[in-house]
């Protein structure tokens, strides 16, 4: 699908240029889309470099609190053996 002159970013006019036979129009149709395409991409990237970090963060703080329960179980394992053998 075709997007809309409102739904892109970067719009360039149709050029006319003069040349030896005459004033030449040249689209810009396909400028217009390679550049809202690559725009798009980078948007993308970043979007996708956001997500990671944030996953990563997540990821981190999972591990964190794994961590600390062991260790808080262990220690509760060692207080409960030390009870026993008095």
């Amino acid at each position: 699908s075709q997007l809309t002159q409102q739904e892109q970013m970067v719009q360039m006019k149709d050029m006319q240029i003069a040349t030896q036979y005459g004033p030449m129009q040249i689209p810009m149709q396909a400028v217009n889309t390679l550049a809202n395409v690559g725009l798009f991409a980078v948007f993308m990237l970043f979007i996708l470099g956001a997500g990671g970090r944030v996953a990563g963060v997540g990821v981190n703080m999972i591990k964190m609190e794994r961590l600390r329960e062991a260790l808080l179980l262990s220690r509760q394992k060692i207080e409960d053996e030390t009870l026993k053998k008095l």
